[in-house]
């Protein structure tokens, strides 16, 4: 663990092994298990942010944002799992799932608004 802490910090570097880097490392550990999870779970969902036309102040569409619904640590923002998805190599399924979901609602509400727009960042 503490090899791991001093390469994060550069070559030649040392680094002292501290209680707080095996906590820090089974806290990982267990996000990136719970991570996993979540998606088989489908506990990752879009949240949508209205785009807005400047001028008119209309709303023009919606930006599908990812958020997880952690069944113990509540609402996480991408912040807290995105770079996790990342280097775990599930990004790509988590696309996915935001996209599918996306895609759904957009079908549901184009029924009332025919013009309605989705935006979704996909990595």
């Amino acid at each position: 663990t503490a090899m791991y802490a001093a390469k994060v910090e550069g070559k030649n570097r040392s680094a002292f092994f501290t209680p707080g880097m095996t906590r820090d490392s089974r806290a990982a550990l267990r996000l990136r298990h719970d991570l996993r999870l979540a998606i088989e779970r489908d506990e990752i969902t879009p949240w949508y942010q209205p785009r807005v036309a400047l001028p008119s102040r209309q709303v023009i569409g919606f930006e599908a944002l990812a958020r997880w619904n952690h069944p113990r640590r509540g609402l996480l923002l991408p912040s807290n799992f995105l770079d996790l998805a990342q280097r775990s190599g599930v990004i790509g399924r988590i696309d996915l799932c935001i996209l599918a979901h996306a895609l759904s609602d957009l079908a549901g509400w184009r029924q009332h608004h025919p013009d309605c727009r989705i935006s979704v960042n996909l990595d």
